[in-house]
């Protein structure tokens, strides 16, 4: 398929450019130098409908931030327990695990945004639930668990649904710039919240963040709803779900960029991104801390992930971004073992830019590359794989760490995932001159095989 890098510097069509840290082999065409442009991270802003998107998910993730710390501090505060920690992030996510392949299958067939607008929906009743049940003071263990698993199912459906719609919004040709900026307002936004959230939980309380997160979703509903896209795809071949679902799973193991990039975002996802659900832990046992040190731990990662996103975005030359991806995995992992490790604030607020900056290098990258080089009538089901891989073992890796947080201590389970994390970085780095062997288009090739 089409190359994100559409145009060369100077305009005219460019030759096929090679993807995902895969190149042409020596009989194949040679590729064009790619010319760097300043504002090649910013492309997809010129399309209306992505540029509204893209500030509508700013202003829902702020919320959505400020809605992930209440909780956390929420259920701390209730147990003190990382295993009940660990719990709710697994009664959230592993709806994911179950529902999101088949998603994906009807990802393909429906209307994006109208399939947007309904998650979003779902997903603003859930926390205006929560705001309530906190407001009169009826909030319970059973009753987080609940909505934790009602907003899991309605997530299941919404993450492929809103990664499948980047592409309508921008088009294909701009496509590594909308995912890296979508990551980048995602974290923008982490910014604000978690320390936003951090000064309302310590004087008000944890239920007007969800309110407030609930009122947000207004924003990305309103642009699903009335924004056209740009880009309008193909209709999907009506095989019943489970041939489509068999078709999509058949193209993801025989596809290079697929079958060598879901693993390691299956590994990271396990033993590394339950960090998150551990730090209301880790601010309070081992930093002393209350939620306005949540909330700058958050805004630390933020920081980090910013920069790491947009460096992302401003690659030109797609061949960088598999290295980018394992650069970005030591990052990740190095900079979690410091965090394991420390037992001090500074140092800790210290380690945590590095944390996001190579976790946002690594799932943008990431995403790109499966994205980019998967035909446009399987990219849902594709989408839905890698978030069933992405989200669907984080439960699982947050419900284990969270057991063995309980035994051994935060600090240590933290570190533990970081060393894993980066020593799939290290592998990676080794095998890229063989991953540079691939060509672009054998894994729309092997669809076919």
């Amino acid at each position: 398929m089409k190359s994100p890098d559409g145009l060369t510097g100077g305009g005219r069509p460019a030759a096929p450019q090679p993807v995902g840290g895969w190149q042409p082999s020596a009989s194949g065409p040679t590729a064009p130098t790619p010319v760097p442009g300043r504002m090649h991270a910013l492309r997809a802003l010129k399309h209306p409908g992505y540029r509204a998107y893209f500030f509508a998910q700013a202003l829902s993730f702020a919320g959505t931030w400020m809605q992930s710390v209440a909780l956390g501090w929420l259920v701390f505060r209730l147990t003190g327990s990382s295993l009940l920690l660990g719990t709710v992030t697994f009664a959230s996510q592993i709806p994911t695990l179950l529902l999101a392949p088949f998603a994906g299958v009807l990802a393909d067939r429906v209307s994006l945004p109208r399939m947007v607008a309904v998650t979003q929906g779902i997903l603003a009743l859930v926390a205006l639930a929560m705001a309530w049940l906190i407001f009169a003071d009826r909030i319970t263990v059973p009753w987080i668990l609940g909505l934790a698993v009602v907003g899991g199912i309605a997530s299941a459906f919404d993450l492929p649904a809103r990664q499948t719609l980047l592409v309508e919004l921008a088009g294909p040709e701009d496509l590594s710039s909308a995912i890296a900026l979508s990551s980048a307002a995602v974290n923008s936004a982490r910014l604000v919240g978690p320390a936003v959230a951090g000064v309302l939980v310590a004087s008000v309380g944890e239920a007007v963040c969800f309110l407030i997160n609930g009122v947000s979703f207004l924003a990305p509903i309103g642009v699903a709803l009335w924004v056209k896209p740009s880009h309008t795809r193909a209709p999907s071949r009506r095989e019943s779900p489970l041939e489509a679902l068999r078709a999509g799973i058949g193209y993801a193991r025989r596809a290079p960029h697929t079958r060598a990039v879901l693993p390691l975002v299956a590994i990271s996802s396990f033993v590394a991104f339950p960090y998150l659900p551990m730090l209301p832990v880790f601010a309070g046992d081992v930093l002393h801390g209350g939620p306005q040190l949540l909330g700058w731990l958050n805004v630390a990662v933020g920081l980090g992930s910013i920069v790491g996103a947009l460096a992302v975005a401003a690659l030109v030359d797609k061949r960088r971004l598999v290295p980018r991806l394992s650069v970005g995995l030591v990052c990740y992992g190095a900079g979690l073992v410091v965090l394991g490790l420390s037992r001090m604030q500074w140092l800790s607020l210290g380690a945590l830019p590095l944390v996001g900056f190579g976790m946002l290098s690594m799932l943008s990258a990431a995403n790109t590359v499966v994205q980019t080089d998967t035909p446009e009538s399987m990219r849902g089901r594709v989408m839905s794989l890698y978030t069933t891989v992405l989200v669907g073992f984080f439960p699982l890796g947050a419900l284990l760490c969270g057991a063995v947080a309980d035994r051994i201590g935060v600090g240590p389970t933290i570190a533990v995932g970081g060393a894993v994390t980066f020593a799939c970085g290290v592998w990676l780095w080794r095998r890229l001159p063989g991953l540079r062997a691939l060509q672009v288009g054998e894994g729309i090739e092997a669809r076919a095989s």
